[in-house]
């Protein structure tokens, strides 16, 4: 099982290359459902926040491959980190909501059955 949510924290974190990317060439610049324009330059710090998101995610895939003591805080802590970023840049990241939302439910349900 470790394997699979390995693979899955690794996935999310390759996904989250995509907001780091966008924030690099921003084709806007509001966050907030609009509400706030932060500027293509805050952008940029926002699009450092995917990246660095990105590589922890990684780290924790292999923490969790390694059966590390602390990957599955790690692991919550960093989905809870990206799900803010995501709430931040709805709507286009509804769908990050969605699986994080997801994620969430797999590191509680699966710690609390005992699969890692």
């Amino acid at each position: 099982m470790r394997l699979i949510i390995a693979t899955l924290l690794l996935a999310h974190g390759v996904a989250h290359i995509v907001g780091f990317r966008g924030a690099w060439a921003p084709t806007r610049t509001t966050v907030i459902g609009n509400r706030i324009d932060l500027g293509a330059s805050w952008m940029r710090l926002v699009g450092l926040l995917w990246l660095v998101g990105a590589i922890a995610f990684g780290i924790t895939a292999i923490a969790a491959l390694g059966n590390a003591a602390w990957w599955q805080s790690a692991a919550l802590g960093l989905t809870g980190a990206s799900l803010t970023l995501c709430l931040l840049q709805l709507p286009e990241t509804k769908f990050g909501v969605v699986l994080n939302l997801a994620l969430v439910g797999v590191l509680v349900g699966g710690s609390r059955l005992g699969w890692f």
